[in-house]
């Protein structure tokens, strides 16, 4: 469901070769001059993995440091470049274009990912019910701004909206939310078409392939969530109870959504 061809070229995200750090609340590149390449697309586990860092509630410093470890940070430091900085003085030079982060910002990006995915599951299945006790949970949090982002204006009209006992009309406003959300979130990705324009023709056809193009790896998460709404692809939650993530079902027999959660499901029976 997320393997394309295409995806290799669709976000570029070098990371250090050194790695990351984390210190006085900030993650950031350890050396910016030396990297290796990635494409995170190719990787069909990136947005669950990042709403995965919420699954039993703020995740640690730990925990963290290990995804950006393997993923990167989430945004550029000059929006006006690419993947790397590019200076020209007497010779040029390329350094990472990665903006450091603070582990508070870090942390509200996951939250807002927890949320939209299970927002999306509740959704899928039409469960009203769910929704309601969801949006009831957040009450009174809206002024620490510590509740996702999708559920924001839906604790601001919950007499209004959920106290009526009016299912359509909740699930056309949380779905509006959601889609509205995801839509700002992939608002950077542009339409482009994928190879190099160098392959040979095999026939007289000539059918160019879409595909995108991510300027950060946040846009490049949430394009993979967009791309599984839009598909309407099936889904399940994972049967560790310490994760409980929804995944993608892309076979009828998983039960979990990673090989750790099966493993560490496994050693609690």
């Amino acid at each position: 469901m997320f393997a394309r061809d295409d995806f290799h070229y669709a976000c570029v995200w070098p990371l250090p070769k050194r790695g990351y750090r984390l210190g006085g609340g900030v993650i950031e590149p350890v050396g910016d001059s030396e990297w290796k390449p990635t494409s995170p697309l190719e990787d069909p586990d990136l947005f669950v993995s990042f709403a995965r860092l919420g699954a039993r509630g703020i995740p640690s410093e730990k925990r963290v440091l290990r995804w950006v470890n393997k993923y990167g940070l989430l945004k550029r430091q000059d929006e006006r470049q690419g993947p790397f900085i590019v200076r020209r003085y007497f010779v040029e030079k390329r350094t990472l274009n990665q903006a450091p982060a603070s582990l508070a910002e870090f942390r509200a990006e996951v939250r807002d990912a927890r949320g939209a995915l299970e927002l999306y599951d509740i959704l899928k299945r039409r469960d009203a019910d769910a929704m309601r006790a969801k949006i009831s949970g957040f009450e009174g949090q809206l002024e620490r701004h510590s509740l996702p982002r999708v559920y924001r204006s839906l604790v601001r009209t919950t007499g209004e909206t959920f106290a009526l006992d009016r299912t359509d009309r909740a699930i056309r406003k949380a779905s509006w939310n959601l889609q509205e959300f995801v839509k700002q979130k992939v608002a950077p990705v542009r339409l482009d078409i994928s190879g190099w324009g160098l392959e040979p023709v095999s026939d007289s056809s000539y059918a160019p392939v879409q595909s995108w193009e991510c300027p950060d790896l946040l846009s490049a998460i949430y394009l993979q969530f967009y791309l599984w709404m839009v598909g309407a692809w099936p889904m399940r939650i994972c049967a560790n109870p310490r994760c409980s993530t929804p995944f993608a079902a892309n076979r009828t027999d998983k039960e979990y959504c990673t090989d750790a959660c099966r493993s560490a499901a496994r050693k609690k029976k």
